[in-house]
């Protein structure tokens, strides 16, 4: 089982370019299908095994299939999150914050929190981009360490309707690409 799924990482590491903020069809068709075939039942805690077919489902953009899944954990904190990552994927960024409020102050959140000010520390010409509010917010996530996932999801949502530049859509992917990292590393360790 085990090295099932580390195969399916292995190609879901490897993808490029990065998913996109909000995907508009599944990445890979036949990794879904495998992903669906996972017999996750021996992997012990039953919501550990839902949230990381959520997981995995949502890192190959197959949000209707990863959202079946994180229904049916919505009640835990991690599966709340994966409800949260999807519903932001989807465009649903009011749905995808009350998600982020109803998994709490999960551990992975103050990971991310300092992953994002490392990344964007490492960022050259993030002060000469033009100011805007996406600039000014990614400025403070990085020198605040002010990331949170409702405010990531708001900054989303400017980008994605036309208030961000390029560059500041490259290092958004970057980031929701470190936060999935780090919320799946969390979930599959917890089977």
């Amino acid at each position: 089982m085990k090295q099932r799924i580390d195969s399916i990482l292995e190609r879901l590491n490897g993808r490029l370019p990065l998913p996109t903020l909000t995907p508009s069809s599944v990445w890979d068709a036949k990794l879904d299908e495998e992903i669906a075939a996972l017999d996750t039942s021996a992997l012990g805690d039953s919501k550990a095994a839902i949230a990381l077919k959520a997981a995995l489902h949502l890192w190959n953009d197959s949000l209707e299939v990863s959202h079946s899944y994180a229904q049916q954990i919505e009640d835990d904190p991690t599966g709340g999150y994966w409800h949260g990552l999807m519903h932001r994927m989807e465009r649903d960024y009011g749905n995808g914050n009350y998600w982020f409020m109803r998994a709490g102050n999960h551990p992975v959140k103050a990971l991310v929190q300092q992953a994002a000010a490392d990344y964007l520390t490492g960022i050259v010409g993030l002060d000469a981009l033009p100011s805007n509010k996406v600039t000014r917010e990614l400025i403070r996530f990085r020198d605040e360490s002010g990331w949170t996932s409702e405010d990531f999801t708001d900054i989303v949502k400017l980008q994605e309707t036309g208030g961000g530049l390029p560059e500041t859509r490259e290092m958004l992917e970057q980031l929701q690409h470190i936060e999935l990292k780090a919320l799946f590393r969390h979930t599959y360790e917890m089977c």
